[in-house]
């Protein structure tokens, strides 16, 4: 049963409202605000921000292409050298952006510049020596941007630029602020993780990258905060690891954490990023490539290993290809996956996603907790061979599936097992995702996001079926990040990565400002998590944490079912049918009645059997 959405519901979902009564005006120039983010000179800036902060707006753009301009606090907007550059205007939780108005003349009167605003008004062009008027109005909207251009790289001259604002009057979804990135700071947070450990630790680890940017430039160091009540209130931050800063080192820096907690101990395990070497540069290679840490808790997350590099032991998997040896790769941060049916080694088998190059993603998988990994597939295997950072996750049939990120939607493959036991099997293809499909929506986008598959009951008949679930920013650009979901009712639905591609069934909006990597996962007490970046102070990125029912991510049309402990998911046979094993051991693996130990009928009932000599 489909409910096919059409583009245009993600595209006009609204998360405000605005009381008419209640209008607030901010000034936007140096006098009236800060310039929060510039050059190191402090003579171009790239975020400005309100002195006053209740409510606070922001106005951010992506390079140093703002500054007050003639010995006035009027500001000045450039094109860029890409001779075209957006603005964005953020408000404060809480309020609304309902309108604003400037005049503008061109630096260059031989040169006419256009502003073109995103929502509430037409493109206006300034011609040689007069004053245009910008006016957006009916707006209620969070966030909201314009756009400068011309024909050279120039600027606007404006004055007299005001903006309205207004308190949101829709319910507001409760949120935490996990790590907080004020406005123009210099040092901000970034790539969330999330798990939780057996105890109920749920911890949270984040990047501060005192290097300003992505892992591989300078120190970066990871951090935590833990909840132990299923996130009602979270402890003060604390360090997991820092890095050094040395140059060169292999602990100059760690980053884009990716972590696992098992299923049957309160061990932790994580793996990131580490070293001074960049990913996409072409120094970066085979003989000095990214460096792999592994850590473990053994506690829930209250205290960490130090560091253990694991580089070559992650590597040397990928040196057999013969399309060549991988030169630069990293784990895709957020959250490996373990498996509910699969053990084989000590531990549930886990997997973890790679993001490499050259040849794109490939997949690891250990059966000791991260002790020792294997390649999923072969070595010459290249499952999504344009893939940038990736997820995976156990689908109902115990099948892998991997999850890429993709301009303007997702890239999907599935590795079919044929022998789970020796993980042997094929990945079926890969497949674009997109509304073009009736896939993911990432307008104008390519983003990191989280992967989950639950039991659900769907509401309209009862039927017991699978959802599964992937976020990504909704767009455009890097914004209204959200969650989209899909029924998996047959075992045709996920058979491979196309009948997963294609024909999505609904969408839920969590932010609607800028905001960009996320992850999902299900907490203890059955809700669902979800954690991301948000430009909630004007700066990137300040992380977010929400939690949802399964009803309130789709309106209602399903709710979580429980499947019975020690009884893992319903199997189909090869037509699609549901179908399930009788018999299970008290790990979940099907089972003969006749096998020594404790055996569980799939209708609840024990059976003893004395061990054989």
């Amino acid at each position: 049963m489909k409910k096919f959405f059409a583009i245009a519901l993600v595209l006009t979902l609204a998360l405000t409202g605005a009381r008419a009564d209640d209008v607030i005006t901010i000034a936007v120039n140096a006098a009236n605000g800060t310039w929060t983010a510039t050059n190191p000179n402090g003579t171009w800036a790239r975020a400005w921000a309100s002195k006053g902060t209740n409510p606070q707006l922001t106005v951010t753009t992506a390079q140093n292409n703002m500054m007050n301009y003639g010995g006035t606090d009027d500001i000045q907007f450039y094109t860029g050298a890409a001779k075209s550059c957006d603005y964005t205007l953020t408000a404060s939780n809480g309020y609304v952006i309902t309108g604003y108005s400037f005049d503008f003349t061109n630096s260059d009167t031989s040169v006419n510049m256009t502003v073109t605003p995103a929502k509430g008004g037409n493109a206006v062009t300034c011609r040689g020596t007069a004053t245009a008027h910008m006016e957006v109005s009916g707006l209620t909207l969070q966030s909201t941007s314009f756009n400068v251009k011309a024909s050279a790289a120039k600027f606007i001259n404006t004055k007299n630029f005001v903006v309205t604002l207004a308190v949101n009057t829709l319910p507001q979804e409760p949120l935490q602020e996990l790590f907080v990135t004020p406005a123009g700071a210099t040092i901000p947070y970034r790539i969330p993780a999330l798990v939780q450990a057996r105890s109920g630790n749920l911890v949270a680890i984040a990047d501060y990258r005192y290097c300003g940017t992505d892992i591989g430039f300078g120190r970066v160091d990871l951090v935590g905060r833990i909840s132990k009540d299923n996130g009602v209130t979270w402890g003060k931050e604390f360090l997991i690891v820092s890095g050094t800063g040395k140059t060169g080192a292999w602990d100059c820096g760690f980053g884009d954490a990716a972590a696992l907690a098992d299923s049957e101990s309160d061990t932790i395990l994580m793996v990131c990023v580490c070293g001074n070497t960049i990913y996409s540069a072409s120094t970066t290679t085979r003989e000095n490539p990214n460096r792999i840490a592994r850590f473990y808790s053994t506690d829930g997350g209250e205290t960490w290993s130090g560091p253990e590099e694991i580089t070559e032991s992650i590597y040397t998997l990928f040196d057999s290809d013969p399309a060549g040896v991988v030169q630069s790769m990293f784990v895709g941060s957020g959250k490996m996956f373990q498996s509910s049916r699969i053990k084989v080694g000590s531990h549930y088998r886990i997997y973890a996603a790679l993001c490499a190059r050259p040849n794109g993603n490939r997949v690891i998988y250990s059966d000791d907790l991260g002790r020792t990994w294997k390649s999923l597939g072969t070595a010459a295997d290249h499952p999504v061979p344009n893939g940038d950072e990736p997820k995976c996750v156990e689908l109902p049939d115990g099948n892998v599936l991997l999850s890429s990120r993709a301009n303007n939607g997702r890239l999907f493959n599935v590795y079919k097992y044929s022998d789970q036991q020796n993980a042997t099997g094929t990945w079926t293809g890969v497949a674009s995702s997109t509304p073009l499909n009736g896939g993911i929506l990432a307008a104008n986008n390519s983003c990191n996001g989280g992967v989950l598959v639950l039991p659900v009951t769907r509401k309209s008949d009862n039927a017991e079926i699978y959802l599964l679930f992937q976020s990504v920013p909704f767009g455009s650009g890097r914004t209204n990040v959200g969650i989209h979901y899909k029924e998996l009712e047959l075992a045709s639905d996920y058979a491979d990565a196309n009948a997963i591609a294609r024909d999505w069934d609904g969408s839920h909006q969590a932010s609607g400002i800028g905001s960009a990597y996320s992850e999902l996962l299900l907490q203890q007490d059955d809700s669902v998590a979800f954690i991301y970046e948000e430009s909630t102070y004007g700066s990137d990125y300040t992380i977010i944490y929400k939690k949802y029912s399964v009803e309130q991510i789709t309106d209602s049309a399903y709710s979580l079912r429980k499947e019975p402990s020690g009884i893992h998911r319903k199997r189909f046979d090869r037509r699609g049918f549901r179908r399930s094993p009788r018999h299970y051991d008290l790990q979940g693996r099907p089972a003969s009645p006749a096998d020594s130990g404790i055996i569980v009928s799939q209708e609840g009932t024990k059976v003893y059997n004395k061990k054989k000599r």
